[in-house]
């Protein structure tokens, strides 16, 4: 009975550590994310869209951010579960796997819908440079020295 509960603990500890990993590569994600849409934002000032629609369009990316920021949270609660489970002196590896499943599920959620927001706005960004047929007008002046 005794080694039937060590060989379930350290099975649901590894389930535990899968958790953490993937936590960590949805973190990942959202890092990425972020960092891409901020350099995208901040490109080459000529490229900025001349038309009210498509510059309020970028209003997008603030729901995505919050979404991928608590994304990213609840992936530090994921690991702040780990850490508490290698912690403890009487560790209860079943109910950390069920708090991380809980946690991670949250976390997944919100990568979700984050990147879903900025599939949306890449769609519509598309479409309206494919319609707008390159009649964007740069502004050479903020090229200029």
């Amino acid at each position: 009975m005794l080694e039937e509960q060590a060989v379930s603990s350290s099975t649901l500890g590894k389930a535990l550590e899968s958790a953490v990993a993937f936590a960590q590569s949805l973190s990942q994600w959202a890092y990425i994310t972020i960092g891409a849409s901020v350099a995208l934002l901040f490109r080459d000032l000529s490229q900025r869209p001349k038309t009210r629609f498509v510059r309020c369009l970028f209003l997008l990316f603030l729901p995505g951010w919050v979404l991928l920021i608590l994304s990213i949270y609840e992936g530090l609660k994921v690991h702040g579960v780990y850490i508490a489970y290698l912690m403890s002196e009487k560790p209860d590896a079943a109910k950390a796997v069920t708090d991380a499943n809980t946690i991670g599920s949250c976390q997944l959620l919100a990568v979700k819908w984050g990147i879903g927001i900025f599939l949306l706005w890449l769609a519509v960004y598309l479409i309206w440079w494919i319609i707008d047929g390159g009649k964007r007008q740069t502004n050479e002046t903020l090229n200029q020295p």
